[in-house]
């Protein structure tokens, strides 16, 4: 599991250029506007791009330092059926769900938005 985890990451950590070379920052707050993405660092994944409040929670919470980075959280999919009031959005359930379905485990990051890529 651990060698299939790390060739996902080696390939996603392409797509995702300055997300995952350095540490995270460490204060939502001082992350412009109210959305952030949010990504499973342990593979490099997008999950999407959330509301700070649905991952303040979630964040507070279930932040245990277990991650590599401070704002790594470790969450298990058990964590579907203990969300912290306030309860998060309907977006943000259905974003880890899709994520929990091909995994039992995540390591959520967040990080300011990306810039929308112009046409």
């Amino acid at each position: 599991f651990r060698r299939q985890a790390e060739e996902i990451r080696a390939k996603n950590s392409l797509n995702h250029p300055g997300i995952f070379e350095g540490p995270p920052p460490t204060d939502l707050d001082a992350v412009p506007g109210d959305r952030v993405d949010l990504y499973d660092a342990d593979t490099c994944t997008f999950l999407g791009t959330v509301a700070k409040s649905d991952i303040r929670g979630f964040v507070e919470e279930w932040a245990e330092g277990t991650g590599e980075a401070p704002n790594d959280v470790y969450v298990l999919v058990e964590s579907l059926e203990m969300f912290p009031d306030p309860k998060p959005s309907e977006e943000f359930v259905s974003l880890l769900k899709e994520a929990f379905a091909t995994r039992d485990d995540l390591v959520l990051r967040w990080m300011p938005p990306a810039e929308e890529k112009l046409s």
